[in-house]
């Protein structure tokens, strides 16, 4: 089997790789139609996805929207095509000539992703357990920020209830003042001086 973890991915490149083949032969062959210029050429394609991909038949019904007994005839019609000598046969023969290094190239490059995927997946998951690593360094200096912070509201709290329990002993010392006309030393001198002028 070419799926290795990813089928999705491998069955998205096997349609693409028949959509190319559609391209290049200029037919659409996953039309839904028994016309024999699509359905000899479709046939050699479920064919290859058979004998070359091994993928099984309810994924090569994926790729064309058929059920698995259309898939079986069409194999076996291929298979029986290969035996006979008519102008039907030569016509298969020849699509697969022609769709048959398509086939193999796309195998031995999904085999080669397979093989890789391993190392791939090994280098993902490190990826991730740095990240997390990471994650967690910082879900700590975030913790660590918000003690720093919190310490530093509460001085800044404290300062700020000092400086203003100092602006209410000010206010107080001044009222009195005021109302008993209390001078301070300074205040005496600066008043001794303005009688002088």
């Amino acid at each position: 089997m070419i799926y290795g973890k990813d089928k999705e991915f491998v069955l998205t490149k096997v349609i693409g790789l028949v959509e190319e083949i559609s391209s290049e032969i200029g037919i659409d062959i996953t039309e839904k139609t028994r016309k024999r210029f699509v359905f000899v050429p479709r046939s050699v394609a479920m064919f290859l996805m058979r004998d070359e991909l091994h993928m099984s038949l309810v994924d090569i019904g994926i790729v064309f929207e058929k059920n698995h007994a259309t898939i079986i005839n069409a194999v076996k019609g291929v298979e029986n095509s290969f035996q006979q000598k008519d102008a039907v046969s030569e016509q298969v023969k020849e699509y697969y000539d022609f769709m048959k290094n398509k086939f193999i190239t796309f195998y031995t490059s999904m085999m080669y992703v397979r093989e890789n995927e391993e190392k791939v997946f090994e280098t993902v998951t490190n990826i991730q357990v740095e990240v997390n690593e990471l994650k967690s360094k910082l879900e700590e200096s975030r913790k660590s920020f918000v003690a720093v912070a919190s310490e530093s509201q509460k001085y800044k709290s404290a300062a700020e209830e000092q400086s203003m329990r100092a602006s209410r002993w000010a206010e107080k010392y001044h009222d009195l003042k005021s109302t008993y006309n209390i001078t301070s030393t300074e205040d005496k001198e600066v008043e001794r001086m303005k009688s002088y002028i």
